[in-house]
């Protein structure tokens, strides 16, 4: 489960009702003014637009660990986090949105690149349309290769930004794999240090609890008022004094708390890895992203799985 954090994010929401109406419509007072507007055109337009409850959310943004739990978060406020997207809409409609907005700039600059050659070039605009070979070249010549060098143009930038783009994503593959690495490493110096305080204070409060005992017995042994009775009293009351609480519980409890998140953690920086690199692994396999990475000797990373994920476990003992 991940925690979404909105604030500071780019809402995308979805349209539950539109329409342009007039007054011969219920809604045009029932959804408006009761007046009308002077001037007006008497015809108005409602627009309802929200997030459907329990509806599925498409999220663009920067994870990050939670601070009270060990559990993933989306939110702003970090440094070179990029966009930040909530959309009712599906991962598939914003990518086709994006991409054919795309597309369309690049039309458009195709256009604008060649309508602007052609005045410049064409003295006469749209007047002739008898030229000879020479001037046809000469007049659409030039045009087509202004065209063609802005394709050209395009072309290499579109190029660069996969490319780094893939590089990006591999990097984030690396980073990911060293962040399990992290986590291994963490509960292999942790784990043992709190496996031997928690056997420490056990063994110590066993000791304690064994004084208790024998010196409870032989209270009860001496009888009261007898002679001793003085001395094993004040034994007693050192060790109430010296430890009024026992504390090994504390110990085991904080102990059985690192292990469950420390397994969490590794956990989640393996999830993160397997997601991250089946990510990579799918730009490199389409169309023609492919051909940018086979340039760049690009190759995915293979996935973790159970026999994959061998580690020397830790093993924790707290019996002598």
């Amino acid at each position: 489960m991940v925690l979404v954090r909105p604030h500071g994010a780019t809402v995308e929401t979805q349209i539950f009702f539109r329409k342009s109406v007039t007054p011969a419509d219920p809604i045009y007072y029932g959804k408006g003014p009761s007046g009308a507007v002077s001037d007006s055109d008497y015809r108005r337009r409602f627009v309802e637009e929200g997030i459907a409850l329990h509806a599925p959310l498409y999220v663009v943004g920067t994870a990050r660990e939670r601070a009270d739990v060990v559990a993933p978060e989306i939110a702003a406020g970090l440094k070179k986090s990029g966009e930040f997207l909530i959309s009712a809409y599906s991962e598939e409609k914003v990518v086709s949105r994006l991409g054919t907005a795309s597309w369309g700039w690049f039309v458009f600059g195709v256009f604008m690149v060649g309508l602007g050659q052609f005045f410049c070039v064409h003295n006469r605009p749209f007047a002739t349309f008898r030229l000879s070979p020479p001037e046809f070249f000469d007049l659409y010549g030039g045009m087509a290769c202004v065209i063609g060098g802005y394709f050209a143009l395009w072309a290499i930038g579109w190029m660069w930004m996969v490319y780094n783009s893939l590089t990006q994503l591999q990097n984030r593959v690396r980073q990911a794999w060293s962040l399990i690495d992290v986590q291994l490493k963490r509960r292999h110096d942790l784990i043992p240090s709190l496996v031997s305080v928690a056997a420490a204070l056990g063994g110590h409060e066993r000791v304690v609890q064994e004084t208790l005992a024998a010196l409870r017995a032989q209270q009860v042994a001496s009888g009261r008022g007898l002679a001793g009775i003085s001395g094993v009293a004040a034994s007693l009351g050192v060790l109430v004094e010296h430890y009024p609480q026992l504390v090994a519980q504390e110990g085991f409890l904080r102990l059985q708390r690192e292990l469950v998140e420390t397994e969490q953690r590794v956990a989640l920086a393996r999830g993160y890895y397997n997601d991250i690199a089946t990510h990579f692994a799918t730009r490199l396999e389409c169309v023609p992203e492919c051909w940018i990475a086979a340039l760049g000797g690009m190759k995915p990373h293979p996935l973790l799985a159970a026999s994959h994920f061998e580690r020397a476990a830790v093993d924790v003992q707290l019996s002598e």
